[in-house]
């Protein structure tokens, strides 16, 4: 029963998630399985009901038998523990799931199978023992008959004094004491009453002798071994007949109880035999029918609740089982399952109602009806997942009107946007173009500025040689007129050396008319050479006359070559101040050129930017048109949920 509980209970946590309350519930049956499994391998105390709240207290026990049977459940309770919790951990529907779950259900089945053998065995020896002490109780009433008839003779001939001893003994023996002394029974006399008390000694020895067969086979049927005979060797006569009847006693007791013994224990194994068909006399008759009896109500309650999990397997919830073929607790049992599926019934229906209702859409109803436990919980799960779909689904419904408004809405503002952003496309396009001219003409205006800065940069070099050529033309002007000088110096030397040569001459002349004849070749030669002097003196004074107008000449040249210079070096300054401002013209026609080119880079950029404007407005439009399709097909697919009945939405 404890491991069909704790099946269960394993069963129903995998079909929901664990709770505390379902863990401690699973962990009490396994703690009351344990408690009950190690009271009775090692005695102690247990408990009579699944709540643990009878204490019931077991003696240790001393079957090997069992004991082996019991080791067996304990192993395969282990297993079906490892079992059960590796079932938990696996995917359901998976081959692994479907592996475990068949390894959980055969060791339950196992483990079921060999408890209710230990439990049988258990009943079997505490029957065998009862059925042992109504022997030992049957045999000793039949002892104590024989006693008493043999103590009403000897009583009868109780004659004489020697006799009192004997009296006395048949009166211990007639209160079941055996325990006489032997030798107290020993009479000399010869006669009737020595032969009286020696047979009385003998007797008694016999007494003794069928004291211990029987006590052996109580001890024997207390141990449940039913196999026990006693021996009649020893014994004569009626005795040895008494010990024949208690030995047929027993056999006719432990016939029909070992055949009844061994159909409960196949019955306690799920091994349903067929009915006993051996025939006993009385009571034993009584049993076989009862255990037949048994044996037809088994089969029954197995045949009814096969056909009820049969149905239930089918779908078929409305199947009951019929309780008349059954009486007392079988019949209790089978009202217990029609109860159990009534308690299921209810809650199954207003579940499959709940879901017939989401899946119209209606979310308008609730679970109805008081259950309790799991059944409860099913219910306050439903409602809780019926609620949460209103809550959920009401905000949806809210939130795709506005979804579906505002998608209206952007795709109105993105063909407004796209439309200007077109429009700005085209201004940035006639901008573009604009600025592309302006462009060419300030690369136009940069080269001829580049230009004249050259051609400025070439004049400038030119007045520089030109002042270079009149301070050269100065500095030999200046030469010549020092040279002019210094000619002018060497003439005057000449000149003085001219008139030093005519006065020589003039002097040789005299010289030479004082001389007279002889001094006539002198005299022409100093005339001659007074000509010479004198037109030494007249091309020198010429000469002198040219070179005084020749340095008049350069120095006037040299006052124009100055004046040149002059000019020449203020034109160069000219120059050169012309040539930076053209160079800064340049340099500034250079600059708005590239500031030009930047500002059409610019301006193309912002016509490209303007035309992935336009694209990507116009792709937000159709991503708004696409939305606002799919926030009308939200709103249809949300709308088939009704959160309120038919009614209250009509109002």
């Amino acid at each position: 029963m404890l491991t069909q509980k704790f099946t269960k209970e394993l069963f129903d946590d995998l079909g929901r998630s664990r709770s505390e309350q379902s863990v401690r519930s699973t962990d009490k049956t396994k703690k009351l399985f344990e408690v009950s499994l190690a009271a009775l391998r090692d005695g102690g105390e247990t408990f009579s009901d699944l709540g643990m709240k009878k204490p019931l207290s077991l003696p240790p026990n001393q079957n090997e038998e069992i004991e082996a049977k019991l080791a067996v459940v304990a192993n395969q309770w282990s297993a079906l523990q490892v079992a059960a919790e590796k079932l938990r951990v696996l995917e359901p529907a998976s081959p692994e799931f479907e592996k475990a779950l068949a390894r959980v259900r055969d060791l339950n089945i196992k483990t079921l199978k060999n408890m209710n053998a230990a439990v049988g065995m258990l009943a079997a020896a505490s029957a065998g023992k009862v059925s042992a002490m109504m022997t030992a109780e049957w045999l000793i009433l039949i002892v104590v008959l024989a006693i008493g008839i043999w103590f009403s003779l000897l009583v009868s001939r109780a004659i004489t004094q020697p006799l009192a001893r004997v009296v006395e003994a048949t009166g211990k023996i007639a209160n079941g004491d055996l325990n006489i002394e032997i030798r107290q029974l020993k009479i000399d006399s010869r006669d009737e009453v020595g032969a009286l008390a020696n047979s009385f000694t003998t007797m008694v020895k016999v007494l003794r002798g069928l004291q211990q067969e029987l006590t052996g086979m109580t001890d024997a049927a207390h141990a449940g071994q039913l196999d026990k005979r006693c021996d009649t060797r020893q014994f004569k006569g009626a005795w040895a007949g008494l010990l024949d009847g208690v030995n047929n006693i027993t056999e006719q007791f432990s016939g029909p109880l070992i055949e009844a013994s061994g159909y409960l224990d196949r019955i306690s194994h799920g091994d349903i035999p067929e009915p006993i068909e051996t025939e006993y006399r009385g009571d034993f008759n009584q049993i076989k029918d009862s255990v037949n009896r048994c044996v037809a109500a088994v089969n029954g309650l197995l045949d009814e609740s096969g056909e009820l999990i049969a149905s239930a397997q089918r779908g078929r919830l409305d199947v009951r089982g019929e309780t008349g073929r059954f009486e007392g607790s079988w019949q209790e049992l089978i009202v217990g399952l029609n109860a159990i599926f009534d308690a299921i019934v209810e809650p199954v229906k207003g579940t499959r109602h709940m879901l017939q209702q989401l899946a119209e859409g209606d979310l308008s109803e609730t679970m109805s009806g008081k259950f309790e436990g799991e059944f409860g919980m099913l219910q306050e799960n439903v409602n809780s997942t019926i609620l949460q779909l209103r809550e959920t689904v009401g905000p949806i419904q809210e939130a795709a009107d506005l979804i579906n408004t505002a998608s209206d809405e952007i795709v109105a503002g993105n063909s407004n946007l796209s439309a200007r952003t077109e429009g700005q496309a085209s201004s940035l396009e006639q901008t573009a173009s604009s600025m592309e001219e302006l462009t060419s003409t300030v690369r136009s205006n940069a080269d001829s500025a580049q230009q004249a800065n050259q051609l400025a940069a070439s004049a400038r070099q030119m007045a520089e040689r030109g002042g270079d050529v009149v301070s050269h033309a100065v500095q030999a002007m200046n030469d010549i007129n020092e040279s002019s000088t210094r000619i002018a110096e060497i003439i005057g030397v000449i000149n003085e050396i001219a008139f030093q040569t005519n006065l020589l001459a003039l002097n040789a002349s005299v010289e030479a008319a004082r001389a007279g004849e002889q001094g006539r070749g002198f005299a022409v030669v100093a005339t001659e050479v007074r000509n010479l002097a004198g037109r030494s003196a007249t091309a020198a004074k010429e000469i002198k006359g040219l070179i005084e107008d020749s340095v008049n000449k350069v120095e006037a040249g040299s006052s124009l070559v100055n004046e040149s210079g002059e000019t020449l070096n203020e034109i160069m300054v000219g120059v050169k101040k012309v040539g930076d401002i053209i160079a800064e013209i340049a340099a500034a026609s250079q600059e708005q050129s590239q500031g030009i080119d930047q500002v059409n880079q610019a301006v193309t950029s912002m016509d490209e930017m303007t035309q992935q404007n336009a694209a990507l407005a116009e792709q937000t439009a159709a991503a708004a048109a696409s939305m606002s399709e799919k926030a009308d097909e939200m709103e249809r697919l949300i709308g088939f949920f009704r959160l309120q009945p038919a009614d209250e939405s009509a109002a």
